[in-house]
């Protein structure tokens, strides 16, 4: 999928649960490099770093706040042929 979208319980947002969700996204391939993950959490959550990602848009909407996040680029292997 190119774009996930997740409106979990605000719990799960306070936990870090987010990042967790997105990393294992990014390892098991469900969204490619240069897709996005969109949740919303509450307004005051803080947003925890996933690995693989970089956050694009992060706006507040009330008593809510929106992330974007998009997977960021495959590496490139020096050591494999340009096709």
């Amino acid at each position: 999928f190119d774009i996930a979208f997740a409106d979990p319980p605000y719990e799960l947002a306070a936990d870090d649960g987010l990042a967790a969700l997105a990393e294992a996204l990014a390892r098991a391939d469900v969204v490619p490099p240069g897709g996005l993950f969109i949740a919303e959490v509450p307004r005051d959550a803080g947003v925890a770093p996933a690995r693989g990602w970089s956050v694009v848009r992060d706006r507040t909407y009330g008593k809510s706040r929106i992330v974007i996040r998009q997977r960021d680029p495959a590496p490139v292997n020096p050591t494999e042929p340009n096709p």
